[in-house]
């Protein structure tokens, strides 16, 4: 299930010159869109998503339309700055919404398998040593001599 349609991709803010877009060339923009989204989120959310958030939906229109103006159709033209900065705002917010900054309304995030572990603060009981390899301290030895005597 894609997260947008063609119509919503090759809607009326969009600047056609000549034919009308073809639908499989917006078709592989909004397959691509989706998948850049899934690869975005995938570690966070379980996707792709059963019912699509209007985020996603907004966010794969904008990177269905950029694919489609940079990769695939002649007949297209890009609104100047303003295709790549929607792009760029885009790709902030998903790596956003990946890093926990920003959520998904409705979305239950997915339970990763990660455990989190450092070793600050821990000093080992026991040394890397096995038993064969332990001697005692010649100094200390020569100490506990020297005490008895």
């Amino acid at each position: 299930m894609s997260y947008t349609t063609i119509s919503a991709v090759t809607g009326s803010a969009w600047q056609v010159s000549g034919e009308n877009v073809d639908a499989a060339i917006v078709q592989q923009g909004i397959n691509t869109a989706d998948s850049i989204i899934d690869a975005y989120l995938g570690n966070r959310y379980t996707v792709p998503f059963s019912s699509t958030p209007a985020l996603v939906r907004d966010m794969s229109i904008i990177i269905a339309r950029y694919w489609c103006q940079l990769f695939a159709s002649p007949h297209l033209q890009m609104q100047g700055e303003a295709d790549k900065d929607a792009w760029e705002a885009a790709k902030e917010i998903l790596k956003m919404v990946a890093k926990g900054e920003m959520a998904l309304p409705g979305e239950s995030i997915t339970a990763n398998d990660f455990v989190y572990s450092n070793t600050i603060g821990y000093t080992p009981v026991f040394d890397v040593d096995g038993e064969l390899w332990w001697t005692a301290d010649s100094d200390r030895l020569d100490d506990i001599d020297d005490a008895r005597d």
